[in-house]
């Protein structure tokens, strides 16, 4: 069997792990007896959890911290500290081995759909994981005569943090450390990334992180309310274009975490509507008022199937619109929100609707009019003033424009319960 001398393989730990200083020899428990035997994780219902995906691993050891051992005869020979500073990528690729592993426990998952081609659809997720290697020691075993061999054992642990990030809620969700151990015939990378799947595994094995990315929805989200009855005051009609700035008065800017989007009032004690996806995870928001008042507004009710959310500001006195019937196609519409940025807050854009478009079991309202990332939740208006439908989404495709869909005004009656009297 062909060996490989023990200065050529610290030349290896220095390419893969940062580098060598000074040998010396630092009394460490081996590494069996601190690691734990590896869990099993939990088989779970995909039906039950949302849809996960996997970011990267970052390596923060401190500078100097024992990171390997070289041991000939069964005498450790040298220490290898760890030299690098701040954090880092891993530069093993453990992408793949989280992939594998989230779908062999029954995980719906986006991510590295193909590498040849490079598609992936991560950004899709609803939750995304990713670890921070916290600490690494490694140990590998030769004899005086032959150096380090081929066949000689490795051992490889490392304790990793892990972190679920909610890209809905702009927030990190969970977190949770695990510990990887593996003692084995092989390279010095296979050892490295048996050990993180080890790790890995111990976080699948917790009931903890299935809970965190499961499917339970909160009241909010529940579906099954019984009727509110909203009381209005009958609003001003307008007449759009001409009463543009009277209809500005009645949307706000929907903060949500570092994201945005816009809502409307339909009553004057300070309900509104937003889109679900807005606002979903969280159950308050801040909202930014035409006047640029900011105030506190409570989620509550959430509709993730039509993409509808009821919202409650305190107080009373706010302008605010009418719901009105499907509009025929070709009428014309207004759209007024914060498209892209919140500097461009009050922003109008006007068009024609479609008609009405079928996706799924939902029914959209299509239009023409300039809808962006930011405009969701805010009100698709007749020339009359009156909310035809809720923004919710746009086709974002290479050569084609103008493809914006609204909830219809009866659908976010229906799926909130609402009456209005």
């Amino acid at each position: 069997m062909k060996s490989i001398s023990s200065p050529a393989l610290v030349v290896v730990v220095i390419l893969l792990l940062a580098g060598c200083a000074t040998p010396a020899v630092t009394e460490i428990k081996p590494t069996a007896e601190i690691y734990t035997p590896a869990a099993t994780p939990l088989l779970v219902d995909a039906q039950k959890h949302d849809v996960v995906s996997f970011a990267k691993v970052l390596i923060q050891i401190p500078p100097g911290a024992p990171i390997g051992r070289v041991v000939l005869n069964g005498v450790p020979k040298s220490d290898i500290p760890f030299n690098g500073e701040g954090v880092r990528e891993a530069s093993v690729n453990y992408n793949l081995v989280a992939f594998d592993e989230l779908r062999s426990a029954g995980y719906r998952v986006l991510g590295g759909e193909s590498l040849l081609f490079s598609q992936d659809e991560s950004a899709k997720a609803r939750y995304t994981v990713g670890g921070t290697i916290h600490k690494i020691f490694f140990v590998v075993y030769g004899d005086f005569w032959w150096g380090i061999r081929n066949d000689a054992p490795v051992e490889a642990s490392m304790n990793i943090e892990w972190q679920v990030f909610d890209n809905r809620a702009r927030k990190i969700c969970y977190t949770f450390t695990t510990r990887g151990y593996t003692k084995q015939t092989g390279t010095f990378n296979q050892a490295m990334q048996q050990a993180f799947k080890e790790a890995f595994r111990g976080l699948l094995a917790e009931q903890s992180f299935s809970n965190a990315v499961s499917l339970s929805k909160s009241p909010v989200e529940n579906e099954q309310w019984e009727n509110l009855v909203i009381t209005t005051s009958t609003p001003a009609k307008l007449s759009l274009p001409a009463d543009i700035e009277k209809a500005l008065e009645r949307v706000f800017t929907v903060k949500a975490g570092a994201s945005h989007g816009t809502g409307f009032f339909i009553s004057s004690n300070g309900y509104g509507l937003t889109a679900a996806h807005v606002v979903s995870g969280i159950d308050t928001v801040t909202v930014r008022l035409s006047t640029g008042i900011e105030l506190e507004a409570k989620v509550v009710r959430s509709s993730p199937h039509a993409d509808v959310a009821l919202l409650k500001l305190g107080g009373t006195g706010f302008q605010a619109f009418a719901l009105g019937a499907t509009p025929a196609a070709g009428s014309d519409v207004f759209v007024i929100g914060t498209p892209l940025s919140e500097d461009l807050e009050k922003s109008v854009s006007k068009g024609v609707a479609s008609g009405l478009k079928k996706v799924g079991d939902t029914w959209y309202i299509q239009t023409d009019a300039a809808v962006n990332p930011g405009n969701s939740g805010g009100p698709l208006l007749s020339n009359q003033g009156e909310v035809l439908g809720v923004i919710s989404q746009k086709i974002h495709q290479t050569g084609i424009e103008g493809l914006g869909f609204a909830i219809p005004a009866d659908t976010v009656r229906s799926a909130l319960n609402l009456v209005f009297e």
